[in-house]
């Protein structure tokens, strides 16, 4: 009887095991599933912006300051972020791609970059040197030249032609400009209608 329960004992902890390393590889098997559903899944700027490529380039220049208190409205950041949504999808359409260029005006480059961090996910910023930031003079006063509000919003497009040992860029030309918060949520609220109604 000993023997028997002895026997029945082993088997039954093969069993345990056998059932729990199931269990534990199909958790392993979710865990792994989840995580290549998030890089699957990663917003489209992440799977566009790590490579060269030709084609009709949109930027979207954000131009703000953690001094100015419009730049910080707390609901700002969401709407870059579903602006910046609508052109990357209108861009994959049409076979060109957006990117996203964050500008901050700070005079300290550590807290232009606590502000841009805020603002959210940029695939290139420029901080530092106020007005004279290099990318206000290009788009504010000198090149593109524009109002100088906080915030604001620049589109800008180019055409990009990559070759096998250069790169040719054409003319930056600004097709839109958002200047305060009421525009760029003005802005905002017509990509919306827009996307409803294409979608009926």
């Amino acid at each position: 009887m000993k023997a028997f329960s002895k026997l029945t004992f082993a088997v039954l902890s093969v069993a345990l095991i056998g059932v729990t390393s199931l269990v534990l590889s199909r958790a392993k098997r979710s865990s792994m599933e989840e995580v290549n559903n998030a890089i699957r899944e990663r917003p489209a700027r992440l799977a566009r912006a790590d490579r060269l490529r030709s084609g009709h380039h949109r930027v979207l220049v954000f131009i703000g300051s953690s001094t100015c208190g419009a730049s910080s409205d707390p609901e700002l950041h969401e709407r870059l972020e579903r602006i910046a949504s609508f052109y990357r999808e209108q861009s994959l359409r049409s076979g060109g791609y957006t990117t996203t260029l964050g500008v901050a005006l700070d005079w300290d480059t550590n807290d232009g970059l606590r502000f841009l961090n805020k603002m959210g996910a940029f695939d290139e910023i420029s901080i530092g040197r106020n007005w004279l930031n290099s990318h206000s003079v290009a788009f504010v006063w000198r090149d593109l030249p524009g109002a100088p509000t906080l915030p604001q919003l620049v589109v800008v497009e180019r055409e990009v032609e990559v070759g096998p040992s250069m790169v040719e860029v054409g003319r930056d030309s600004v097709v839109a400009r958002f200047l305060g918060l009421d525009e760029i949520r003005r802005h905002e609220a017509k990509l919306i209608a827009n996307a409803n109604a294409n979608a009926q």
